[in-house]
């Protein structure tokens, strides 16, 4: 994920499996995580995953996402939707991909 300057903001490593996307890494530029940066890019995180989800709809897997989160990101990965499975990885169900799209757009609207 660039920004309109061109640089990077967001990068992702992932994995077309059968029915899904594995999201295997997700990375954001550090001065998007440091306080009072000024070229911070707030959201970077979020948009990378809008990406991810449309790629999978794309795909045809309508818009599944598969995870394995670390303990400090569970927190953003709920607030986008995913939910821990009894496996202990993280997935985003169609209708939760759905609803986090929605809400994307709704966003730009305001």
């Amino acid at each position: 994920m660039r920004d309109l300057a061109g640089r990077l903001q967001a990068a992702a490593i992932v994995h077309q499996r059968s029915n899904y996307l594995e999201v295997d890494l997700i990375a954001t530029a550090p001065w998007n995580i440091w306080q009072n940066q000024p070229q911070s890019i707030k959201g970077a995180g979020t948009a990378l995953m809008e990406e991810l989800v449309k790629e999978s709809i794309d795909l045809g897997f309508v818009g599944r996402l598969k995870l394995y989160a670390i303990p400090s990101a569970k927190q953003f990965y709920e607030k986008i939707g995913l939910e821990e499975t009894l496996e202990g990885d993280w997935e985003l169900t169609p209708q939760a991909a759905q609803i986090f799209l929605e809400r994307q757009e709704r966003r730009r609207h305001r």
